[in-house]
């Protein structure tokens, strides 16, 4: 029993140096920019916007360690775009929780040069459709957009 005390000693030990920011419950609350500075995935991808890194990033450490500086700024980018238009939307201001639901966004493993440059992501909105979206989208920003269900819409930045 003593053993495996330790063991769970050892590795919240092993944890905590792999972790550097003081409010970090588990290694998935941090990433590290292609610059080397650690944040918070849960921190915004642009001020006060409700898109947040972990919308964003991979679910698996080892994949966000292939964040180059082109596909951190595509997020940016994109992350930009869309709270841009959301701002636009009349309910913005009385939110008081996330209305988005990112389901994928930058996936270094998918061979579809969006996806694996942090150029799309696939989302809704709470109380809007995806005909709603793809309408206000277009009319906001620049950004490609399609309907992939009653809700869902895939949002792309434009091809260069």
């Amino acid at each position: 029993m003593g053993e495996s005390l330790r063991g769970g000693h050892e590795k919240a030990i092993q944890l905590s140096r792999l972790m550097q920011l003081p409010f970090s419950q588990e290694e998935l609350d941090e990433f590290v920019t292609p610059e080397g500075e650690v944040f918070y995935s849960f921190r915004s991808i642009v001020y006060d916007s409700w898109l947040i890194w972990s919308d964003a990033l991979p679910d698996v450490l080892e994949q966000r360690q292939e964040l180059t500086q082109d596909t951190y700024d595509n997020i940016i980018c994109l992350a930009d775009s869309l709270h841009g238009f959301h701002q636009s939307l009349p309910d913005y201001r009385s939110l008081r929780e996330t209305p988005f639901r990112v389901t994928r966004w930058w996936d270094p493993t998918e061979r579809d040069e969006r996806w694996n440059a942090g150029r799309a992501a696939l989302f809704s909105i709470k109380e809007y459709t995806a005909t709603d979206l793809v309408r206000m989208i277009q009319k906001k920003t620049d950004l490609a957009v399609t309907p992939v269900s009653k809700r869902y819409v895939e949002a792309y930045l434009p091809d260069e």
